[in-house]
């Protein structure tokens, strides 16, 4: 089975990409979706995480206060590197957990959205990367449409390597500004030749 990684900095279209690839039929595993279920109550990562961060950051129901942790950790780097020293193992176990029950059901190409692909060192985990990309212009008007404020927007960026990079880096870029069709032709033109 060929896996494809799909990055790109925030707000530059990762999840529209995933969804246009779930339409045309692929299998699709997002690791921001991931990341959500290693912290639900019962998980052993959630009982690190009460640990390490204490119980002002989860609600009466122990779920964890997403806003409050990610106010946190996007002003605090050592925060926000406790954090993913605790959630990304996690994550990446269930990853290839996933992925083995896909190859193993006979797929034969599938698709991870990482977007700290980069920056946790997985992209040799995959045979090819795509990353999607935008003006910087773009990039904080979709985030402002979002509701983060500018200095919400500058803490996240500054968690990321600059998107610069992370096209430098990749085997395909897929430019997510202009008509859909467009977009969609691009992601269908690299398929093609993946396949």
């Amino acid at each position: 089975m060929k896996t494809v990684a799909i990055t790109g900095g925030i707000g530059t279209g990762k999840s529209t990409t995933a969804t246009v690839l779930q339409q045309l039929g692929y299998s699709v595993i997002e690791t921001d979706e991931l990341a959500r279920r290693v912290v639900e109550p019962g998980q052993p990562t959630h009982a690190l995480l009460l640990q390490e961060f204490g119980p002002e950051f989860f609600d009466d129901s122990g779920h964890l206060k997403r806003d409050l942790v990610a106010e946190l950790v996007f002003s605090n780097e050592h925060a926000r590197r406790r954090l993913e020293s605790i959630t990304h193992p996690a994550i990446y176990q269930i990853c290839k957990r996933e992925l083995t029950a896909l190859n193993e059901s006979g797929c034969t190409l599938a698709f991870v959205v990482v977007p700290l692909l980069y920056e946790v060192d997985w992209a040799a985990e995959f045979n090819y990367v795509i990353c999607v990309a935008c003006t910087t212009q773009t990039q904080w008007a979709r985030l402002r449409m979002r509701g983060l404020s500018d200095q919400q927007i500058r803490g996240r960026l500054s968690a990321q390597w600059p998107l610069e990079k992370k096209m430098e880096l990749a085997d395909f870029v897929v430019w997510t500004e202009g008509s859909f069709e467009l977009y969609r032709l691009q992601l269908e033109r690299i398929l093609k030749w993946i396949i």
